[in-house]
């Protein structure tokens, strides 16, 4: 089985001849208010490529380029297909078309990805939209890992072309593109790129800020070191007193922080986190923040910690006590085992601490 992450345009509407002039520049929830119309013009796109014989490859250029592409690059029964799916009405439309016909042309399993803030009438709303799809990217190559993955960029917004050709390089994808006025294929297979992540570690607090707006940026100028700052350019917009990260920054800053675990910890919690691999093994599973923030309660007494409780029996217990703050996560303790509720009950401990005296000096990173 192979997997398709194929990008979505509004192709198969021109090719119906289906007009889209009350959408073309509405939102993608624009349809809620006009389900009827938005049922009847799905109807008219089924019925009209059901009537196009696939099977004659000289009616390929008569569907649209999603179609076309998925048939040349070699899609069949069984495989995975996800529409990308962009925040617009028309997009939409065509997405949930395509879904239904590619299910029942070629007996596939397709899924719609919507991409929230993925047009190209709003640049913010681009940049937001293109970080989306780096995590929707990230989260379908995890699940199907080890699966061959295939991105399909042929159809979508031609100018999200340059940063799709980045993220596909940076989760080792093969990229495939289909020209619409030939039947030739361009296929940029994965090479191996060798970007400095640690750039982007010993500069997280910059790029955490950098990843709103920062307002005080003449300042936090001054902190960076000339080279350092040089290499920092193509990667953020300065206006003024004021920068924030461009979309290949966004790109490949939230690429780090989906690659890599950093958090801050004290002197003997890094000395136990490098010979016990069972502390490893924790940590690995504590870093991915939405398991990490449903298994974790307040501390109240000891705000603003929280303490992260993984149940099991024996050593599988675990007790984290951590804080969040400015996109860093510090590490106060960690409990296993007996140390959980053992003679000496974990919560005597912190009780017996002075915690004006921690100090969160080193720093730990992960790979995920």
């Amino acid at each position: 089985m192979k997997i398709y992450i194929t990008t979505v345009g509004t192709s198969a509407l021109e090719k119906a001849k289906i007009s889209t002039e009350n959408f073309s520049d509405e939102p993608f929830d624009y349809f809620d208010s006009f389900k009827a119309d938005f049922q009847k013009k799905k109807k008219l796109l089924l019925e009209h490529f059901s009537k196009i014989d696939l099977s004659i490859s000289n009616n390929l250029s008569l569907f649209p380029a999603e179609v076309k592409s998925l048939v040349k690059i070699g899609i069949e029964k069984g495989d995975f297909l996800y529409l990308i799916v962009s925040d617009t009405a028309s997009c939409r439309l065509c997405g949930e078309f395509l879904k239904e016909f590619v299910e029942e042309k070629f007996a596939c399993q397709v899924k719609l990805e919507p991409i929230k803030g993925l047009q190209v009438k709003n640049l913010k709303l681009f940049e937001e939209g293109m970080s989306n799809l780096v995590e929707t990217i990230n989260e379908i190559s995890q699940n199907h890992y080890k699966q061959h993955i295939i991105l399909n960029i042929t159809g979508g917004f031609k100018a999200t072309i340059p940063y799709l050709t980045v993220i596909a390089q940076l989760f080792n994808l093969p990229l495939y593109y289909v020209f619409e006025e030939t039947e030739n294929i361009i296929i940029i297979p994965p090479v191996p790129l060798d970007i400095n992540w640690h750039f982007f570690k010993n500069h997280r607090e910059i790029f955490a800020k950098l990843d709103g707006i920062d307002s005080q940026w003449n300042e936090t100028k001054k902190k960076i070191p000339w080279e350092e700052y040089e290499k920092m350019k193509p990667l953020i917009y300065e206006f003024g007193n004021d920068a924030e990260l461009s979309p290949l920054g966004k790109i490949l800053w939230n690429t780090y922080k989906i690659r890599y675990f950093v958090f801050w910890t004290r002197a003997d919690i890094k000395d136990r986190f490098e010979r016990d691999f069972q502390v490893q093994e924790i940590l690995k599973k504590f870093a991915i923040k939405n398991f990490r923030d449903s298994n974790s309660q307040p501390l109240p007494e000891y705000k603003p910690f929280k303490v992260y409780k993984h149940s099991g029996r024996g050593e599988d217990i675990v007790r984290i006590i951590y804080k969040e703050e400015n996109c860093a996560v510090y590490i106060s303790h960690i409990f296993t085992g007996r140390e959980v509720h053992g003679s000496v009950d974990y919560m005597q401990v912190l009780s017996s601490m002075d915690w004006e005296k921690i100090v969160f000096d080193h720093s730990i990173e992960i790979e995920l």
